[in-house]
């Protein structure tokens, strides 16, 4: 969501992403997480027998992110990410899609085909999106 995001806030509004790391675009999404401090009081609390990344509201409001580029864990290790992609399976990632352009389109559903179709034209893996896959071990 946030490169979506980030993206939409860009195109649309002109946002320079050096003035924040994450555009809030959709205030609801902070209703119950408002600051730094009271997610990390969740993270802690509420879902610490949780993978947090994992974690819906989590993903509405934060970044899963290594420390280091040579790090091998706890989460994901970026060497062999970097070589054989990486993402969580069990996600919905159209619905996803669709619910972060909903604002900006009258049919969301016909925007994020437009958008799973020219990731096509380019070569991109969409089949997460209801589109086609690609080979990405001959790249």
């Amino acid at each position: 969501p946030y490169e979506v995001r980030a993206a939409i806030a860009a195109v649309l509004f002109g946002f320079a992403s050096d003035l924040s790391p994450l555009p809030r675009l959709n205030e609801s999404d902070y209703e119950n997480v408002p600051n730094a401090q009271v997610l990390m009081q969740k993270v802690k609390k509420e879902w610490a027998t949780a993978k947090v990344d994992h974690v819906q509201q989590f993903r509405l409001v934060g970044i899963s992110a290594m420390c280091s580029l040579v790090a091998t864990g706890p989460e994901c290790c970026l060497q062999i990410a970097f070589g054989e992609g990486y993402s969580c399976k069990n996600l919905d990632f159209r619905s996803m899609l669709e619910s972060i352009l909903q604002p900006f389109a009258s049919t969301a559903d016909g925007l994020v085909d437009k958008v799973v179709a020219a990731c096509e034209t380019h070569g991109l893996d969409t089949s997460m999106f209801g589109g086609k896959g690609c080979d990405t071990q001959s790249r």
